[in-house]
């Protein structure tokens, strides 16, 4: 997914999808169309009650969606029954 956008001439929204379509890696692209979808029209769309919930995610328990949060717990449960220790917090990229 990862590529290039031609943005020139674009309006802010037409931008964000030009991006999404192109560039966003696969892992993120369901959450931000979704975020943009939720967002609501104006020249710049915000949704300011979900615009840090990633980096919150990330802060809170190491992983920023929902599904890394499940394979951490999935990591944490293997380390503890292999005996391995891994530093705090486990964070997948």
């Amino acid at each position: 997914m990862n590529g290039i956008a031609d943005l020139r001439g674009k309006s802010p929204f037409e931008k964000a999808e030009i991006i999404l379509k192109n560039c966003v890696h696969q892992k993120y692209h369901e959450y931000l169309t979704n975020y943009l979808k939720s967002s609501k029209p104006a020249h710049s769309r915000h949704n300011i009650e979900k615009c840090f919930e990633l980096h919150t995610n990330l802060l809170k328990t190491g992983a920023m969606l929902q599904l890394d949060k499940y394979l951490l717990e999935l990591a944490h449960r293997y380390v503890i029954f292999s005996k391995i220790t891994l530093p705090e917090p486990l964070i997948f990229c």
